[in-house]
C-alpha cells in the first residue's frame, strides 16, 4: 500500500493481492485495521488441530483462492475434506487470498447457493 498508485494494480497482480488496486472506499476497512493494529497485544493465531476440524458438526463452506501466498491450497482442501464432516470445499481459480475482491461474483453466487441449500422446505398445512 505504500507503493505509488501507479505501480500498485502491477504489483496487485504480481503479489495476488487485489487490495492494491482496489478502489479506495472498498480498502478503507483494510487500511483502518492496518493502521490501528497492535501486534503484541494478541497472541498468535494458530492451525486448527484435526481434533478440532473433526468436531465442527455444523454444515460449512470453504473457499481456497488458488494463487493464496498465505495458504497451500490442495492441502487445505485435502485436508478439511478429509477432516469436516459436513464440508463443501473448493479452489477458486484466478483468485488470491482476498478472493471476496478478486471473483466477488463467484463468491457471493457460491455463499447464496450454500445457504439456500440449507433452507428447510417449507411445510404444507391441510
Amino acid at each position: 500500500m505504500l507503493a505509488p498508485r501507479p505501480l500498485r494494480p502491477a504489483l496487485g497482480r504480481l503479489l495476488a493481492n487485489p487490495a492494491l488496486s482496489s478502489p479506495p472506499q472498498m480498502i478503507a476497512p483494510l487500511m483502518m485495521g492496518m493502521r490501528t493494529y497492535k501486534p503484541n497485544t494478541r497472541p498468535v493465531a494458530r492451525p486448527f488441530t484435526d481434533e478440532e476440524l473433526s468436531s465442527i458438526q455444523l454444515p460449512t463452506l470453504v473457499l481456497l483462492g488458488r494463487r493464496s501466498a498465505l495458504l497451500r491450497p490442495h492441502r487445505v482442501l485435502k485436508r478439511v475434506t478429509a477432516l469436516i464432516p459436513n464440508v463443501q470445499a473448493e479452489i477458486v481459480q484466478r483468485a488470491g487470498h482476498g478472493l471476496n475482491l478478486e471473483r466477488s461474483e463467484l463468491v457471493n453466487e457460491r455463499l447464496l447457493r450454500f445457504v439456500t441449500a440449507l433452507r428447510p422446505e417449507p411445510t404444507r398445512s391441510e
